[in-house]
């Protein structure tokens, strides 16, 4: 099956009615998606985040580890236990990443 299954608009959609945090990002760690309940839960618009690389926000201390970057450099699937500060609260998050790779270690999108 070759069709698309969903719209960006439509995905989106189902990402921001997520009542769980949903950051995505592709193998350079850029922020692709990211829903409602992160910017909740994170206190970062989607404006400020969606098309910037993690790792600014780990060098300005948003976040002081990236489960993402971690995956990406491990390239398999990494559990930790992740602090957030921001908007003057900390907000402690158990993340999975759900990073698959390919047998070339590339990034499966």
């Amino acid at each position: 099956m070759t069709e698309k299954l969903f719209t960006y608009e439509e995905f989106q959609s189902l990402i921001d009615s997520s009542y769980d945090g949903i950051h995505i990002t592709d193998d350079k760690g850029v922020t692709r998606f990211y829903n409602r309940a992160c910017e909740e839960i994170e206190g970062i618009s989607k404006e400020d985040i969606i098309g910037r690389s993690v790792q600014e926000f780990v060098d300005s201390g948003v976040y002081p580890e990236s489960i993402t970057l971690e995956a990406i450099r491990q390239k398999k699937r990494v559990n930790m236990f992740q602090h957030i500060n921001g908007c003057n609260r900390q907000v402690e998050l158990n993340t999975l990443s759900q990073i698959r790779f390919n047998s070339s270690s590339k990034l499966r999108l």
